[in-house]
């Protein structure tokens, strides 16, 4: 048995630098002379850009060929996701973004309102190989390195129409999992969900999930969807005041009401959600970190396409939390992060998220 670090042999540290993060691999780097060499050899940056790609920091439109580049391009790869391009830098002039590469699509507007409009908006899948658009309320995915339609999404219920989506990746399985929100044009306005599974290569969907939601008279009912793995979550009004909270393989759901709050905001991170309030008498609200599998557990029932009741409503005060915090709005009470939660994953550490805009100025809130 060694009983020293550097009596270890170098396949064995390789193996296990392979299974670290950025941050991990440079601490350990710093310890001795002799990890400091090995935490420079090709394949432990090879592994640590995969992992970027793996976790979304690097589009893989961007990827160099990475057998040819040397130690020293894939750690300047790497800084460069970590700190941006030179004209990012506090120290240049003017703040310039820099356009590494500029792609252009070309779809066929169905309408002359075309694409641009707020409830069209394009959103990029995490990779930056796809991207879905709204047109003419039809869900549409483009291939966008060969600007190319592989996939049209037309609802089927009682005539439809899409509203808002969201989507998460897969790597390895090489599909997008799509969560469509969906509304009628009758005066009583049906509202569903619809989760599917597309295979980007084939332009084939699976369908996953179809439920009805409560009716409402609003023309565009849902906002804030997201999702991610096998959970989704969206706001059942503009307002969002009730958020849906669903396991779209287990087919589970729950809806989280307001309570003594002036709406809500939620955002999904692995294994948990991510929960903001905000009081009326102040402002002020709370910030809570929330495990899913305990709150499904304790909450959900089985979702019904043709129910259009309300799910099972429980309060934020009923959720089993893992953390809360107190955060308090500007005194003006007119924060932008009032209206908004933005949750950033970190590039050097796994399963570590910083939230910003921050609740108050000067602030920072690091989940763990």
């Amino acid at each position: 048995m060694a009983s020293y670090l550097s009596e270890v042999p170098p396949d064995v540290v390789f193996s296990i630098f392979i299974c670290c993060d950025i941050a991990t691999v440079v601490s350990v780097g710093q310890t001795c002379r002799y990890l400091h060499n090995l935490t420079l050899h090709k394949s432990v940056w090879l592994a640590l850009v995969d992992d970027l790609r793996r976790r979304f920091f690097l589009p893989e439109i961007f990827i160099p060929n990475l057998e040819e580049a040397s130690t020293t391009d894939l750690i300047v790869l790497v800084k460069r996701i970590l700190t941006g391009p030179e004209t990012w830098s506090p120290t240049s002039s003017g703040f310039t973004p820099e356009v590494s590469k500029r792609i252009t699509l070309h779809p066929t507007i169905r309408h002359r309102v075309g694409i641009s409009i707020w409830e069209n908006e394009a959103q990029l899948s995490p990779s930056g190989r796809f991207v879905l658009l709204n047109n003419l309320r039809m869900l549409e995915c483009w291939d966008v390195a060969a600007d190319v339609l592989i996939w049209t999404h037309v609802p089927g219920l009682d005539r439809a129409r899409v509203c808002l989506f969201a989507m998460d990746e897969i790597v390895e399985g090489d599909s997008l999992i799509i969560m469509i929100c969906e509304t009628t044009y009758s005066h009583q306005r049906k509202n569903y969900i619809e989760i599917v599974e597309l295979n980007p290569r084939s332009g084939t969907q699976a369908n996953l999930l179809q439920v009805r939601c409560p009716n409402t008279s609003y023309e565009n009912p849902f906002a804030a969807p997201a999702i991610l793995g096998n959970v989704a979550v969206v706001a059942l009004s503009p307002y969002a005041d009730a958020y849906l909270v669903m396991d779209w393989k287990s087919q589970i759901a729950f809806a989280v009401e307001a309570s003594g709050t002036h709406g809500m905001l939620m955002e999904i991170i692995s294994g948990h959600l991510i929960l903001k309030t905000r009081h009326l008498r102040d402002s002020s609200g709370d910030l809570y970190l929330i495990s899913v599998q305990a709150a499904l557990l304790s909450h959900a029932t089985p979702v019904d396409l043709h129910a259009g009741a309300p799910f099972n409503p429980v309060t934020v005060d009923q959720l089993p939390k893992i953390l809360a915090q107190s955060i308090m709005s500007s005194p003006e009470g007119s924060d932008s992060s009032d209206h908004q939660l933005s949750v950033h994953r970190s590039p050097l550490h796994r399963d570590v998220y910083r939230l910003r805009p921050s609740p108050s100025a000067g602030q920072r809130t690091v989940v763990e």
